[in-house]
């Protein structure tokens, strides 16, 4: 297989840049203009490293990143649902809003009754692969029937999906980074 195929594409690349993800990578580009065949292997880390430099991620290296579950208090930190003190129409309205932001993330569940998510989202979801180029994060309950898959995505490669999760993951507030320097770290 190609190299080209088990990294992040130039542009997932670039993305990740943008976004404040500086984890070391085997493997890079040296601009965010290069070619999509561009891909240069470190072999000297100690050396002189350009700030035009683009990490290619290959798979394992997002696996290491992703988090293997969300858990519920991070989705009610970054999702919080206010609570009915006085049956206000701004406070009807305020939940409204909110669970609204709540199913543009998480994608089924309109499927769902929001009345169970009153108090924010009361399971944890976890990450799962539904194929090399699709991988998804999924709701498990004691009740089955509210077992269901939330985010999904799919990319060409099984790098450039990883690193769209991982993006989806960033720019939804579901994965923090320390700092724009150090590694990603899971929530």
């Amino acid at each position: 297989m190609k190299l080209v195929n088990q990294v992040t594409s130039v542009e997932l690349s670039n993305r990740l840049l943008e976004l404040g993800v500086r984890k070391e990578s085997q493997f890079y580009r040296d601009w965010t203009g290069a070619e999509e065949d561009e891909i240069l292997m470190w072999e000297n880390r100690n050396g002189d490293v350009c700030l035009d430099n683009v990490n290619c991620y290959t798979v394992a290296e997002l696996g290491e990143m992703l988090p293997f579950k969300i858990t519920s208090e991070t989705i009610n930190l970054a999702y919080p649902i206010p609570s009915i003190e006085n049956g206000t129409d701004d406070e009807i309205y305020e939940i409204d809003e909110a669970t609204q932001k709540l199913r543009d993330v998480f994608k089924n569940l309109e499927l769902y009754d929001l009345d169970q998510f009153e108090n924010g989202m009361p399971y944890d979801i976890k990450r799962d692969y539904d194929s090399g180029t699709s991988m998804r994060y999924w709701q498990q309950s004691d009740d089955w029937e509210c077992n269901c898959t939330v985010i999904e995505v799919s990319g060409d490669t099984e790098a450039d999906c990883r690193a769209l999760m991982l993006i989806y993951l960033i720019e939804n507030k579901l994965f923090t980074l320390r700092s724009p320097i150090d590694n990603p770290t899971r929530v």
